[in-house]
């Protein structure tokens, strides 16, 4: 882990002189952070940084995204705007980043302000509409699944592809019965939602199979029926409407950031 870590801190390096921005938070997403990783798993980590101020304040203004690939490392990073403007519209995308339990990297005082900032817009309607959607939205989809095309993966991406399925579908039904947050590690979802019997068993086994690559021949039969009873469940209906109004705290967090972060990145 020492070893991973000092990578991870040589990348952040590498990106922060190649954007000219300052990083804020670092975190392992994807299989790795989800309990399913398999031995060639690459590391799949996102971050959040600052510009300096004036980029912020100039004709051409400062870039949304970054990106840097190096063997099977990639951070992507998304300026602090973006991932304010991303928790205004209850996108859940930020609390899988401040749940993951992999973190490379944390400026100080950052979390502190934004992690209740993440809690309080998270909004269950948008949350359970996106897990939903990315849970069946990868190929093989149940129409391809439908028509017998499960031939046309191996079984090493059909594992990937169920499991990261399976984790989504589960996060929406989490939400649909507690309208809370859900936990993002796959085995929690699974033997806190699903029942003893073989829908949850294949869950399990299939994790275990993913982690010592040994997916070859495994029965997806029982997955794939549980994802086409849940695919024909109807929207819940105990959703509140968000009442929300305004987001001056966001604002305000963002000048925070800039002031604090951003006028120390330039004197550097």
């Amino acid at each position: 882990m020492n070893q991973t870590i000092s990578n991870m801190s040589e990348m952040i390096l590498r990106l922060e002189k190649q954007e000219g921005v300052r990083v804020l938070y670092a975190v392992e997403a994807s299989s790795r952070a989800w309990g399913f990783p398999s031995a060639s798993s690459d590391h799949d980590v996102r971050c959040i940084y600052v510009h300096p101020i004036k980029r912020y304040l100039s004709l051409d203004g400062a870039t949304n995204t970054c990106r840097i690939n190096e063997g099977d490392w990639e951070v992507v990073g998304w300026d602090l705007r973006k991932a304010l403007h991303s928790l205004r519209k209850g996108d859940p995308t930020m609390l899988e980043w401040v749940n993951s339990w992999i973190v490379y990297h944390e400026a100080p005082y950052f979390c502190s302000g934004f992690i209740p900032l993440v809690r309080k817009y998270w909004n269950p309607r948008v949350a359970y509409m996106s897990c939903r959607g990315r849970a069946f939205n990868k190929p093989p989809t149940l129409y391809e699944i439908s028509l017998g095309r499960l031939k046309d993966y191996s079984s090493a991406v059909l594992a990937k592809r169920y499991l990261h399925s399976l984790r989504f579908l589960l996060a929406s039904r989490w939400i649909a019965d507690k309208g809370t947050p859900p936990p993002w590690v796959l085995s929690e979802l699974i033997t806190s939602i699903l029942p003893y019997g073989p829908v949850r068993e294949s869950g399990l086994n299939l994790i275990a199979a993913r982690g010592n690559g040994s997916e070859e021949g495994f029965d997806f039969s029982h997955l794939t029926s549980f994802f086409n009873e849940e695919w024909v469940k109807p929207f819940p209906d105990n959703f509140a409407l968000s009442t929300m109004n305004g987001h001056e705290d966001l604002d305000d967090f963002f000048r925070a950031c800039l002031d604090r972060f951003g006028k120390t990145y330039e004197q550097h």
